[in-house]
C-alpha cells in the first residue's frame, strides 16, 4: 500500500525488525536531540557494543510537542543482540518488539518532519487502521557528514487495522 501526496511523499506499510537498543530518555527541542544521540553514540562506542542498525528517536508524547518548543523523546541505539553490556548513567538496555508501521522517508531539514508526521496520520485514519503506539525517527543519514538538504529520515507510526 502506498500513497503520493502533492509533496510526493510516498506512504508505505511493513513489519519492523525486533532489536535490542540502548536507550535514554531526554525532554527538549530538536537540536537537544543530536546531543542526547551523540552522547548517547559516545557511551555505546566506549563500551565497544556494535551498533546494528540506524539511531531512533521515540516520542512517547507525539511529535508535536517537540515543534512547541520541548517535549519527551527516547533516544535509541540498536546493538547486537550478543553483547554482554548492561545499562548504566540513565541509559538503559531494552528490546523493542517488531510492530506493523506506517512510514515515510523524508529528504531534508529535520523541521519538516511534522509535516510528513501530519500525512502519515491522515493516510492511517484513510486507510482504516489505527495508532498502537508511539511515533519514532530512524536517521539513515549521518548529519556530520552531509548537508542538511541530503538528510534523510524515516518516520513511522506503529499501526493496527480497525476491526468492523
Amino acid at each position: 500500500m502506498t500513497s503520493d501526496t502533492d509533496d510526493k511523499i510516498e506512504i508505505s506499510m511493513k513489519e519492523t525488525e525486533a532489536s535490542r537498543v540502548a536507550s535514554i530518555k531526554g525532554t527538549g527541542t530538536y537540536e537537544e536531540i543530536g546531543k542526547v544521540l551523540m552522547d548517547l553514540f559516545r557511551w555505546v562506542l566506549e563500551r565497544r557494543a556494535k551498533v546494528v542498525s540506524y539511531p531512533m528517536i521515540i516520542y512517547p508524547e507525539g511529535m508535536e510537542e517537540l515543534q512547541a518548543g520541548g517535549g519527551e523523546f527516547e533516544a535509541c541505539i540498536p546493538i547486537d543482540h550478543e553483547m554482554k553490556i548492561s545499562g548504566a548513567g540513565g541509559v538503559k538496555i531494552k528490546n523493542i518488539p517488531a510492530v506493523s508501521v506506517v512510514f515515510a522517508k523524508q529528504r531534508g531539514a529535520v523541521s519538516e518532519v511534522e509535516s510528513v508526521h501530519d500525512q502519515i496520520l491522515e493516510w492511517v485514519e484513510e486507510n482504516g487502521y489505527r495508532v498502537t503506539g508511539p511515533s519514532r525517527e530512524l536517521f539513515l543519514t549521518n548529519p556530520m557528514e552531509v548537508s542538511e538538504e541530503e538528510l534523510l529520515t524515516e518516520i513511522q507510526v506503529p499501526v493496527e487495522a480497525v476491526r468492523h
